[in-house]
């Protein structure tokens, strides 16, 4: 059962090539797995390249092909509907060509990894790391929250299997790894970011007049970015 759970996890937040026909129930609660190769990656890079911007290109690419870069295409279908009248914001999100506010929205994230990359890069890997597992934290925990709208089938589904609920363990599991890997000041890294994953979600749900699947993930990208700023200024008061 457990792993059945591992296996369903990975193959709804990876490329990897796992058949699971009948996802299991618990799936959400492995999140953090995904979460842990994907910080692995980022935790490589920063060790291969330190400060070097070359890092986070590798990081960034790595986790794109793992992942298939669907962190992205939401990020940027969000950001379009944002940037669309009221009347026309799911069209717009569910638009497959990128949009002005999705091209914005891409640029604007970059510009900031590539601020905030020098200042965590330079740190321990392990720490760099953390904001990929957080990002998938934050996944489980966005599935928690109503109301999902009415496009959104795939949240419809998670909720009304009741699927969602597994998400306190990945979010406890993640904290439990959090606390192991950076101590003290990591939960409060941690919990910094979800404040500003919860400002976002709530900000979003009150536009789009509920959650959908984009806006989980846009929360990845979010995530790592706020993960990345949150470490490197911690970083600089604990060195």
């Amino acid at each position: 059962m457990a792993l059945n759970g591992a296996k369903s996890a990975l193959g709804f937040l990876t490329r990897l090539p796992v058949s699971v026909p009948n996802p299991a129930g618990d799936l959400v609660a492995w999140f953090w797995l995904p979460g842990v190769l994907a910080g692995a990656l980022w935790g490589l890079a920063a060790a291969w390249s330190g400060a070097a911007h070359k890092g986070l290109w590798l990081a960034l690419t790595a986790e794109i092909l793992l992942t298939g870069g669907l962190h992205w295409d939401g990020w940027a279908d969000t950001f379009d509907g944002w940037m669309a009248s009221p009347g026309s914001r799911a069209a717009a999100r569910q638009d497959s060509r990128i949009g002005t506010g999705g091209v914005l929205a891409i640029g604007l994230a970059l510009g900031v990894f590539w601020m905030v990359w020098p200042m965590a890069g330079s740190l321990s890997p392990l720490w760099v790391g953390l904001p990929a597992l957080w990002a998938r934290a934050a996944i489980a925990w966005g599935l928690q929250w109503k109301p999902v709208d009415a496009s959104s089938r795939l949240l419809r589904w998670f909720q009304e299997e009741h699927r969602e609920r597994f998400g306190w363990i990945t979010l406890v599991i993640t904290t439990g790894i959090t606390v192991t890997v950076m101590g003290w000041a990591g939960l409060i890294g941690f919990g910094v970011v979800l404040i500003v994953v919860a400002l976002f979600l709530a900000g979003m749900r009150r536009i789009y007049h509920g959650m959908h699947g984009d806006m989980l993930g846009a929360t990845v990208v979010l995530t790592e970015l706020a993960g990345l700023a949150v470490i490197g200024l911690l970083g600089r008061g604990l060195t």
